[in-house]
Parts: structure tokens; C-alpha cells; sequence
């Protein structure tokens, strides 16, 4: 983690450690739903519950 994330009291989660928080971006964890993804609940090694926003793979067409 480097020093601004640290300062900024901002935690940076692997991939894993999300997979392993949600039960692999379980449907039955499923919180909402937005423009940009869905959120899951999930809770973390620590025991703290967190929410986790998987953003959707989003295509735009060319614009020419």
C-alpha cells in the first residue's frame, strides 16, 4: 500500500479477499444494483461487514 492510500486511512483489498468476504459474489449477499455494478455484503477476516461494489464491464460503440 503506498503512503496517500495509508494517510488517507483508504484499505486496499485483493481480488481474493473479496471473492472470500462475498462467498464468490454470492446472489444470495446481492445488496442492490446501480448503473456500475452490484453491491454484495460481505464480511471481512477481521469480522468487519462491508459492502463491495463489482463494477460491470461496460462496452462503449466507437463514436467515428
Amino acid at each position: 500500500m503506498n503512503t496517500n492510500q495509508e494517510d488517507a486511512g483508504v484499505k486496499v483489498f485483493t481480488m481474493a479477499e473479496m471473492i472470500r468476504a462475498t462467498n464468490n459474489f454470492s446472489p444470495s449477499l446481492k445488496i442492490g444494483q446501480g448503473g456500475f455494478g452490484t453491491v454484495y455484503k460481505g464480511r471481512l477476516k477481521d469480522g468487519n461487514l462491508v459492502a463491495i461494489k463489482r463494477a460491470r464491464k461496460v462496452r462503449f460503440p466507437s463514436l467515428s
